[in-house]
């Protein structure tokens, strides 16, 4: 986990719209999560090539990221939910 970086980024959407998208970035590869109109997509880049997968292939190929995923985009919901509730 050491060599495991998360970041906030915009990422271009299946719709063709900029998305705000969190980001897990590896040594070998980074995962983009994001909601378009078609739903939340996880987008994995190795080098120049580019696979979409929905919630439910996530869940049955990578679980593990699935889980890491998941939770960091949870925690800056609530994160952002709690500021926007303050002001």
């Amino acid at each position: 986990m050491d060599n495991i970086k998360f970041a906030l980024a915009v990422e271009m959407g299946r719709d063709g719209f900029n998305k705000a998208a969190l980001c897990m970035i590896t040594p070998t590869e980074r995962w983009a999560v994001f909601n378009d109109m078609m739903g939340i997509c996880f987008r994995r880049r190795i080098e120049k090539q580019v696979t979409d997968f929905t919630a439910d292939e996530m869940k049955a190929r990578y679980m593990g990221i699935y889980r890491i995923l998941a939770s960091k985009w949870n925690q800056i919901s609530m994160i952002v939910k709690s500021d926007v509730e303050v002001r």
